[in-house]
């Protein structure tokens, strides 16, 4: 019969279950990273393929595109990718928040919130700083102007010519 993980991780030393504690933390600060860098990367191309797309339109030496077929095809292209990003961007947030729940974890498991361990008489970290997992919900935000270039792309789309 296997034996409690707790059990097991009481048998460790206490500099063997700290040193545990920094490489999870150190591996969660990398993870948070991709997950930030990913929704960045996802906003920018969506940016980069509308605004390319809009202004591929409405140049002057574009042939419009005949009949509804096309334009249909077009727009439904562009609400799934924005129903994708959006369903993308949902997840990579609570990613996000889980992952930071778990780096003040670490933070509390590592003493940063206990007086007098790393400074005297005051922890090293403010408890302010346990609100960390909810903050950057901003970056979540950030789908929005993609959402928006994903409409300005529709209205040249649908636009008539002058």
């Amino acid at each position: 019969m296997n034996a409690p993980t707790s059990v097991l991780a009481s048998k460790l030393t206490e500099d063997q279950r700290s040193e545990l504690v920094r490489e999870a933390y150190r591996k969660h600060a990398a993870e948070l990273l991709a997950i930030e860098d990913a929704q960045q990367k996802l906003v920018l191309l969506l940016l980069g393929v509308f605004g390319a797309g809009a202004s591929f339109l409405a140049s002057e030496k574009t042939r419009p595109i005949d009949g509804g077929w096309p334009r249909a095809g077009l727009t439904l292209l562009v609400v799934a990718l924005m129903a994708l990003a959006g369903v993308y961007t949902h997840h990579r947030n609570h990613a996000r928040e889980t992952v930071r729940h778990l780096l003040l974890r670490c933070d509390e498991a590592l003493g940063f919130f206990e007086p007098a361990i790393y400074l005297a008489a005051e922890p090293l970290y403010p408890s302010k700083y346990r609100t960390f997992p909810s903050v950057g919900r901003w970056l979540g935000w950030t789908y929005w102007p993609a959402v928006i270039a994903g409409v300005g792309f529709l209205v040249v789309l649908w636009s008539p010519r002058l």
